[in-house]
This record gives structure tokens, C-alpha cells and sequence, in this order.
């Protein structure tokens, strides 16, 4: 086994849980000081994240991977549906029901019917033709890392 394969071989990519492997990539990343004395990840300190967009808990998840070892933090989503679902399956992570923003306050939000695909930028709405609108509360990422500080360290 090469040292430049060795996460792959030793995660097992089948377990990731984002669209496209993002939570490997993060895996890879932060656990990479450990290449040669970790085979599954046990042991490990965990980490802290802010999941913008989170989405579902588990389903398209670029955190789930983290949470099953031990990691929390704070999940931001403007949809309220996701709310109940993390709080029964993370209940150690903060649910914070907004969009991420340069400004604090309200904001249109585009999307199309029950898809997890939005946007708050009204030119990427109307090419790729996203046709409902609501107002969501928004918050600046600088924000929510002061509000969250404490939680995250």
C-alpha cells in the first residue's frame, strides 16, 4: 500500500454520506497527522463544524459522518422541516434556522418545490429557473461563529 493511498484504503468511501464525498475529504484532512496509526477513525479526538446548508441530518449529509464519531456543532438551514429531524437524530448539535448572508435580517430565498437546492442570489434563481420565493431571517457566517464561540471550542 502506497503512503499517498493510504486514507482511501483504509476509509472506506462507501460509508460517506455527502452527494459527493465531501465528508472523506474532511476526514482526510483532519484526521491526516494519523494516516499511520488509525484504521477506522476510534480513538480520535472529535472535531467541531459549522454545517451551512445542512440539509437533512443524515440523508445528503456533509456532517453525519462526523457526528457518528463524535463530532457536534452548529447546523444552519433556513427550511424549519429539518429542525425536528435535528433534534431527535443530533440532538449535540445546534439546529439555527437561517441562510448565511452578508447582512443580518430577512431575505428572498429561491427555490423549487421540496428540492434541498436554493440560493439567495436572484441571477443564479432565474437561470436555473427556480420559480417559489419566501423570506427567511439571514445571518452573517462571522455572526454565527461569535454567537457559537463557546459551543465550537
Amino acid at each position: 500500500m502506497s503512503k499517498d493511498n493510504f486514507f482511501w484504503d483504509k476509509w472506506d468511501t462507501r460509508k460517506s454520506y455527502s452527494q459527493f464525498g465531501e465528508d472523506s475529504i474532511v476526514l482526510a484532512y483532519f484526521y491526516n497527522k494519523n494516516w499511520k496509526i488509525v484504521s477506522n477513525f476510534n480513538g480520535l479526538p472529535p472535531g467541531y463544524y459549522v454545517d451551512v446548508g445542512a440539509h437533512h441530518p443524515c440523508i445528503i449529509s456533509n456532517t453525519w459522518a462526523l457526528y457518528e464519531l463524535g463530532w457536534s456543532g452548529v447546523a444552519v438551514d433556513p427550511s424549519p422541516r429539518y429542525r425536528d429531524l435535528f433534534e431527535e437524530y443530533r440532538p449535540r448539535d445546534i439546529f439555527l434556522e437561517a441562510a448565511c448572508s452578508t447582512h443580518e435580517g430577512k431575505i428572498n430565498l429561491y427555490k423549487s418545490g421540496d428540492s434541498p437546492m436554493n440560493t439567495v442570489e436572484t441571477d443564479v434563481a432565474e437561470k436555473i429557473g427556480f420559480s417559489d420565493s419566501v423570506q427567511v431571517d439571514c445571518v452573517p457566517l462571522s455572526k454565527i461563529f461569535q454567537k457559537f464561540q463557546r459551543v465550537l471550542i
